[in-house]
């Protein structure tokens, strides 16, 4: 006994000692590599070190797809250049992963997506698209890398209808994506919600246009009405799983990306945001509570209540209803009609191709003139570096890629119609329902916006649809439920 005492101690002696040496060596290391290299390389050092040993533990894509979920919301405003392209950390993880999931399907001999109607009006919105692109280099002579760039701005997160379905292919699977979503939307959300009370003094821009707020807040984002955007998808599918879910902590954190989503939107201070984010929410409630509409009814005249009550601090949303006709005189109003007025005749002038993606965009002048605000285009000779596209992503498609571009859109309308109606036949219950709601109140508020172009938004936007596609493409009845 006392020989095998001896024998342990020497043992542990023996891997303290290596412990020792091995954390020397670690710390020597660190200080010279702290010395020799700027502090970018080190962070892409570490990053891709990080990287290396999930990758060696998680050599499977369905690991990487949780994880996925928050770069795309928390890296979506960091913006990279690489000539010619300027995409932002996010566009580059969907197109990394892309890549990383077609190897393994193709590895291991695995079907790259599940064949499904919607799935496949959403690939051939893509193709027309690309009908687009090209009528827009060879008939327009539009700049071939503008064209592109541009025309795919919205397209760029769309591998997330193939994805989700093939690898949330069982209710357990979907049951914790949607989880691991709802905490996303939390976060977000109580993003916009601590910039707001962490901010002091009063906004300028706010002052300047006839109103007092602090700021408008965009959260993890780089835009309020970005921020609202996303919420208008989120906030209802957190309304869906509230009433889903069985389990009192997950009730309880849906509950919260609720209440936080909302107060969250009411804080950018963007009209469409709350007008759109509010009929999602009505109508997610109606149907939980078709049976007992005055339950829903009441929810709305509540919230009513507490705008009304709260309408000093929320005077720029209640303007459109406390004194509709001076709101219409303010300049964003002004410059939307004037600019809308000017897009139209730009369609009308060629209603079939637009005038071209990656068209060049001018102003008459610069002046407060309204009839100086319309946008003007032409063609584009050189390469454009950022394209802020217009105020409204119906009007952007008109325009730039006429009724061809506008097909792509309807396909992709059609398709999120369809898959509501598989998903509802096929026993979805609540949470499809709260998508559609979603992706109804994203593109109302796309009428008056064009978010879908960034980033964080235009995931968010895939997400669902990818989310709706799966409820459709396998029976939800026949799968055990977690729940």
């Amino acid at each position: 006994m006392a020989h095998q005492k001896i024998t342990y101690g020497a043992q542990r002696l023996k891997y303290v000692l290596w412990g020792m040496l091995l954390a020397t060596l670690f710390i020597l290391f660190m200080l010279w590599f702290r010395s020799a290299f700027p502090m970018r390389v080190r962070i892409g050092f570490f990053g891709l070190f990080f990287l290396t040993s999930f990758f060696l533990a998680f050599p499977r894509p369905e690991s990487w797809l949780y994880p996925l979920i928050f770069i795309f919301f928390g890296l979506g405003s960091i913006w990279v250049d690489l000539e010619p392209f300027h995409p932002s950390l996010a566009t580059l993880a969907m197109f990394s992963y892309f890549m990383f999931y077609l190897a393994d399907r193709a590895l291991w001999n695995r079907p790259i997506f599940i064949p499904s109607l919607p799935v496949k009006l959403c690939l051939l919105a893509v193709l027309v698209q690309c009908v687009s692109v090209v009528v827009s280099i060879h008939y327009h002579g539009q700049h071939q890398l503008n064209a592109i760039r541009e025309a795919s701005s919205i397209y760029l997160f769309l591998p997330m209808i193939l994805i989700i379905p093939t690898l949330c292919n069982t209710k357990e699977k979907l049951v914790r994506f949607l989880r691991v979503y709802l905490v996303a939307i939390l976060i977000v959300a109580f993003s916009g919600v601590f910039q707001y009370f962490q901010t002091t003094g009063v906004s300028r821009i706010g002052m300047s246009t006839g109103y007092v707020f602090r700021i408008r807040v965009s959260g993890l984002f780089r835009h309020h009405n970005v921020l609202a955007a996303f919420l208008e998808l989120g906030v209802p599918i957190a309304i869906a799983l509230f009433f889903k879910e069985r389990k009192i902590k997950w009730k309880l954190l849906a509950l919260a990306a609720v209440l936080l989503g909302v107060l969250s939107t009411l804080y950018t201070f963007s009209r469409g945001g709350l007008i759109c984010l509010t009929i999602a929410c009505v109508i997610t409630l109606f149907w939980r509570f078709r049976k007992k509409l005055w339950i829903p009814v009441v929810i709305f005249m509540l919230f009513v209540v507490v705008l009304v009550s709260t309408a000093n601090v929320f005077q720029r949303q209640m303007s459109l209803f406390t004194n509709p006709k001076s709101t219409l005189m303010e300049p964003t109003i002004l410059h939307r009609f004037i600019t809308y007025r000017g897009f139209a005749r730009q369609f009308l002038s060629s209603p079939v191709s637009g005038l071209g993606w990656g068209a060049l965009p001018f102003h008459w002048g610069r002046t407060k003139l309204y009839s100086f605000w319309e946008g003007r285009h032409t063609v584009s000779e050189a390469r454009i570096k950022n394209f802020g596209g217009l105020n409204s992503m119906f009007l952007n498609q008109a325009v730039k890629g006429g009724l061809i571009s506008l097909t792509a859109i309807m396909l992709i309308l059609v398709a999120a119609g369809i898959a509501l109606v598989k998903a509802l036949r096929r026993g979805g219950g609540m949470v499809p329902i709260g998508l559609a709601a979603g992706l109804l109140g994203f593109f109302g508020h796309q009428t008056l916006g064009n978010q879908m172009h960034w980033p964080q938004a235009n995931a968010g936007f895939w997400i669902s649809m990818g989310l709706l596609a799966a409820y459709a493409s396998w029976e939800v009845k026949r799968v055990k439920s977690t729940q």
